[in-house]
């Protein structure tokens, strides 16, 4: 894989790893004062930023086995 398109993949990871611990920080803030609703969503979010990690991280392995 090329070096610039290995740039790419981390930044992105980067990215993506910041927009984690972010919304992860919604749960965590110590604020009680959230319904369960946005709880739930934002836990959903988180979830899907890990299977985003996941699958990004799939792709630059199979890119460079290839």
């Amino acid at each position: 894989m090329g070096k610039v398109r290995t740039e790419k993949y981390r930044d992105a990871q980067l990215l993506l790893s910041r927009a984690v611990n972010k919304s992860s920080e919604l749960l965590f803030t110590g604020d009680e004062n959230y319904e369960q609703a946005e709880h739930d969503l934002v836990d959903a979010a988180v979830s899907k930023l890990h299977e985003a990690q996941s699958l990004l991280m799939k792709a630059r392995l199979r890119l460079s086995d290839g």
